[in-house]
Formats: structure tokens, C-alpha cells, sequence
């Protein structure tokens, strides 16, 4: 009988600490009890390199597909940068100031940073555009092409060796000038 208690007590021990160790494994971010197979796959790490350099990104939404995170302007005037990660090689940064939206497009690349790439005009009144190649502390390189838009709009462009081709008007910029808002509060 004695043995049979200890059997027991050491089945016990071993069960406790399984749900002990399941229970840090998911505080620690490596599974969530929501998670299922036939969840939507949220972005991989390596992907949120250029531009993670920061890693205090948020989701803006619980569907996962637009970012967001607070910087200064070169003036110092807080803005709201938003992002979505369109692939891992692809990903789309847009922000509003000044009465106009930067949208940025970083493209994963073989490149040295601080490098330019001319890329070819159309025709003498189109105005030249460059890429600037860009490096992240991942050791990656993306080269990063930039349009300034009135207002948020479609953004079809042809950049040479890739293309954009995004509505930003779907992106919730609502909620980024709300954020905006409560950061000026804030200070």
C-alpha cells in the first residue's frame, strides 16, 4: 500500500509540473490558450526587421494587419507611425504631418546601406527618384522608396525591381490621429 501512495504522490508531482511549465511557456508569448490551428497566422519575427529596429510596434487592431508606434519629427513634433508587413521581403510604412501622408515602401535587398539607386524615368518631366538603402541591427538590408500624398490615397507605383500597389484610405487612420491626440495630451 505504501508503495502504491508514492506511485501516486510522484504522478502528482509530475502532473503539477507539466501545468506549471505550460502555464510559463505561454506567459512567456511562445503559445496563447486562444490559439488554434485554423487561427490567422500572425507575422513572423524576422519579418518586422527595417523599421524594427524599434520594438515597441502595436497592433492597431486585433486582426493584426496594421502596426503602430510613436516618433518625433526632425522638428520634434510627434507623429503616429503605422506599418503593415505585406510580406516578409515587402513592408509599407505611411505616417500624416504636416497636412500630407509619407508613405515609405522598404523592399529587402542586397545592398550597402547609405547607398542610392537611381531609378529610370519615364520620360525628362518626370521627376528622378532614388531608393536609399537602409540596414537594421538584424544585419538586413532593404532599400526604401518614399511618396509624398496629399491625402491617404491608392498608391500604385513601379519602383524597378518590385511594386506597391496599396490603398492607405483602408488603413485606420482614425485611430492613428486618435493615438496622435492622446500623445499630445500627454506631454
Amino acid at each position: 500500500m505504501n508503495k502504491f501512495f508514492a506511485a501516486l504522490m510522484t504522478l502528482i508531482v509530475i502532473v503539477t509540473i507539466a501545468v506549471v511549465f505550460g502555464l510559463g511557456v505561454m506567459s512567456l508569448g511562445g503559445m496563447s490558450s486562444g490559439d488554434s490551428a485554423g487561427g490567422r497566422e500572425e507575422v513572423p519575427k524576422d519579418a518586422l526587421t527595417y523599421g524594427t529596429d524599434y520594438i515597441d510596434w502595436q497592433y492597431l487592431h486585433s486582426d493584426h494587419t496594421t502596426q503602430w508606434r510613436r516618433q518625433l519629427s526632425d522638428t520634434g513634433q510627434p507623429y503616429i507611425r503605422l506599418r503593415q508587413v505585406l510580406t516578409p521581403d515587402l513592408q509599407i510604412h505611411a505616417y500624416e504631418l504636416d497636412g500630407e501622408v509619407i508613405a515609405w515602401v522598404y523592399h529587402r535587398s542586397r545592398c550597402q546601406p547609405g547607398a542610392t539607386q537611381a531609378l529610370p524615368t519615364a520620360n525628362a518631366e518626370t521627376n528622378a527618384k532614388t531608393l536609399l538603402c537602409v540596414g537594421d541591427r538584424a544585419g538586413q538590408t532593404w532599400l526604401r522608396g518614399q511618396s509624398n500624398l496629399r491625402s491617404p490615397a491608392l498608391w500604385q507605383e513601379h519602383f524597378d525591381t518590385f511594386s506597391v500597389d496599396i490603398d492607405l484610405a483602408q488603413w485606420d487612420w482614425t485611430a492613428a490621429r486618435q493615438l496622435n491626440a492622446s500623445n499630445l495630451a500627454t506631454q
